[in-house]
């Protein structure tokens, strides 16, 4: 006979292993084991074997030894992952439209949520992506809906905050839920403090301005490294085109009070990221021209 045992298994990093709540590992899987290695075959599907493992990075419980959850592999960033590419094309009224591409896996997946809650996937998603810029979805075309992530293309149509006359101001936000812990506020720990799963949350902007426009203010270029992970943001002006590039990666597990001030430096940036503004206008006449 081939030895075999059933495995129940959630998207890694989904789980609170404190929670003893078999409701939390929704899928059920036969692992045999075949020549040594294993197969693995999910309960409600009829594909083919896996071999090696999963076909996706899960939080498991084997029934055989259902001492704790573990991970099926060592989790990384790319499990948990909240990314947006955008792309907008500025017209001089202070309008801008284009697309948004949006990315959720993981944690960062309201996948299930939606279902609970009979909403619409897709129009969430589109919601999702157009509120990175404060702006209305017009069209999304859903590229994946599933308990391992969610993603669209999203049409979006914007209006500027016109701050001042012929002065337009544009703030980008963050995709996905917010990694960080709360609480950070404390200046300093005792003891360590639990991240969960690695995760990372992206942002690469293009704005494509008018002829003779400028972009004014810009948010500055920031790194931050430190033992609990990496925060990057970097503006570059050039060619009627601004590009902001933001990423957020966490290494995720146990912070100790020594890294915590660390985890804190990520945090003010974090934040300060999503709070600054592009602001946007015509560019002023040089001394030549005026004097012509």
């Amino acid at each position: 006979g081939i030895e075999a045992g059933v495995v129940l298994a959630a998207v890694r990093g989904a789980v609170a292993p404190e929670v003893p709540d078999a409701a939390q590992l929704p899928q059920a899987w036969v692992v045999a084991t075949v020549a040594g290695a294993e197969r693995w075959l999910r309960v409600d599907s009829v594909a083919a074997p896996s071999a090696g493992g999963p076909p996706a990075a899960l939080d498991v419980l084997r029934l055989s030894a259902p001492a704790a959850v573990a991970p099926s592999a060592e989790p990384t960033p790319a499990d948990h992952v909240a990314d947006a590419r955008l792309t907008l094309r500025v017209s001089p009224d202070g309008t801008a439209q284009g697309r948004v591409v949006l990315t959720l896996a993981g944690r960062h997946n309201p996948y299930a949520a939606w279902l609970a809650e009979d909403g619409d996937p897709q129009k969430a998603l589109g919601d999702a992506a157009a509120a990175l810029v404060g702006g209305t979805a017009t069209a999304t075309r859903a590229t994946e809906l599933s308990v391992a992530g969610a993603a669209a293309e999203v049409e979006v149509s914007v209006e500027l905050a016109e701050e001042a006359r012929d002065t337009w101001t544009l703030l980008v936000g963050w995709p996905g839920e917010d990694p960080l812990p709360a609480g950070l506020h404390r200046g300093t720990r005792r003891t360590d403090l639990e991240l969960g799963a690695p995760a990372r949350r992206s942002v690469r902007c293009e704005l494509r301005l008018p002829d003779g426009w400028e972009a004014a203010i810009v948010p500055r270029n920031v790194r931050v490294t430190t033992e609990v992970g990496t925060f990057l943001q970097e503006s570059v002006v050039g060619g009627g085109t601004l590009r902001l590039t933001r990423t957020l990666e966490l290494r995720g597990g146990r912070v100790s009070p020594a890294a915590y001030a660390g985890l804190r430096a990520l945090r003010r940036a974090f934040v300060t990221a999503g709070a600054e503004p592009i602001v946007l206008r015509p560019a002023a006449p040089s001394v030549a021209t005026e004097r012509r």
